[in-house]
């Protein structure tokens, strides 16, 4: 399968998906990433927007509250740390749930 197939069935696969994503931390890369809440092993994250390791939730969820998360958050894999894929969720529409501890 080449690339460009590839890239237009994620888009097709991920067309109209309503995410709700939490912040689960800062990977090793300074990248925040984000689990899916109702996808099992479903990991997003930005590779453009880094932040200090010990960053909050409040400083992270700040940054993107007026953003449009589907321009600049990406599908980075099934577990956190990972490799990112750097799928994008263009087509997706994601919303941002705060963690309740």
């Amino acid at each position: 399968m080449d690339i460009d197939k590839m890239i237009d069935e994620w888009k097709k696969k991920m067309d109209g998906v309503a995410l709700q994503i939490q912040f689960i931390g800062i990977d090793s890369w300074n990248r925040p990433i984000f689990k899916a809440l109702d996808r099992e092993n479903f990991f997003i994250g930005d590779n453009m927007h880094l932040f200090d390791y010990g960053a909050t939730e409040d400083e992270v969820l700040k940054f993107y509250e007026d953003l449009e998360l589907s321009k600049y958050l990406t599908y980075f894999g099934t577990h956190f740390d990972c490799e990112p894929w750097g799928l994008t969720l263009e087509t997706a529409s994601i919303e941002l749930i705060r963690n309740e501890n």
